[in-house]
């Protein structure tokens, strides 16, 4: 069935998990895969215009590298209509087994996408529950939190207090649910940060999990 390349029938929202080696993609690196996924799907994707087209897909909220999702969204423009059967069927087999197609919706068949609210994560790997319920007492009591932010010349003072909405430390892991703001979004790895300066543990040995996302409702 042929289309005309700028027409948009139809926009799709997948939700997929990125866990094991695929927390080490980065997110051009997803953005490329899911690219090649659906053309090698043979699914009509709506493009941009211009000189060098692209198929017109957005990652509501990217994750810097290191971190795991069983969460993460991806919506695309199709110049045709599909079943969500098919959708599922066909693109799946195309992309890696680290990635996995887990939801699908339709939305509003409009350029403008959504813009997401909060999201919530669970850090691992903690070595002592008891020290970490304490660290977590002591993240929620602190009334300012400040990191710095930036490379080089950039780099700016951060308060990062704010974007924390509620956070739950449970055995060795803790759940942290953090906003996104018009002037800014907190990120989970300055939480593992703070939360193992606190135990003087090396950061890096923490296993970061992005479990849910929220979005504003227009």
């Amino acid at each position: 069935m042929a289309a005309l390349p700028s027409s948009l029938r139809q926009k799709i929202s997948f939700t997929f998990s990125k866990l094991g080696a695929a927390r080490y993609f980065s997110h051009h690196d997803i953005m490329r895969h899911f690219e090649r996924g659906l053309r090698r799907a043979g699914l009509e994707v709506n493009h941009t215009r211009g000189f060098n087209p692209h198929p017109r897909m957005v990652f509501p909220h990217p994750l810097p590298l290191g971190v795991a999702s069983e969460c993460e969204e991806i919506e695309v423009e199709f110049a045709v209509r599909y079943s969500h059967q098919e959708l599922f069927e066909r693109l799946q087999p195309e992309l890696l087994p680290c990635i996995t197609l887990t939801d699908l919706k339709e939305l509003k068949a409009v350029k403008k996408g959504r813009v997401v609210s909060s999201c919530t994560y669970r850090i691992d790997n903690f070595p002592d529950p008891a020290l970490l319920a304490a660290a977590n007492r002591s993240l929620l009591e602190a009334e300012e939190i400040f990191v710095q932010r930036g490379h080089a010349q950039k780099r700016r003072e951060v308060e990062i207090r704010r974007f924390i909405e509620g956070s739950e430390a449970c055995g060795s892991s803790i759940t942290v649910r953090l906003s996104h703001l018009l002037d800014g979004a907190g990120r989970v790895d300055e939480i593992g940060q703070y939360l193992a300066g606190k135990l003087a543990i090396d950061w890096h040995n923490l296993d970061f999990t992005k479990i849910a996302m929220d979005f504003n409702r227009k």
